[in-house]
């Protein structure tokens, strides 16, 4: 039995297996972890801290290439000298 629960803030995926051994379900969980890391590789994941000083998951976004990052003049020597030598291709 499958079931996809959806929920203002959060979605969640309830899965009811009724059988002599719980490698199905393993497979399927490994399946996906698998797609999820394949897609994270190119993605940043954005936290910010709560009131109660944990880490909470806000958004995720594509990955921007290094080339297109742009700093002005005034805000070049506020980086560190290993971020300021390195030139883009």
């Amino acid at each position: 039995m499958l079931w996809l629960l959806h929920h203002p803030e959060c979605e969640m995926l309830l899965i009811s297996v009724v059988a002599c051994s719980n490698s199905t379900l393993k497979q399927l969980v490994l399946q996906a972890k698998r797609e999820y890391q394949a897609e994270a590789v190119h993605q940043i994941q954005i936290y910010f801290a709560d009131s109660h000083g944990s880490w909470r998951w806000a958004d995720s976004r594509h990955k921007r290439p290094m080339s297109s990052i742009i700093l002005t003049l005034r805000h070049r020597p506020c980086c560190s000298p290993c971020c300021r030598s390195r030139r883009p291709p």
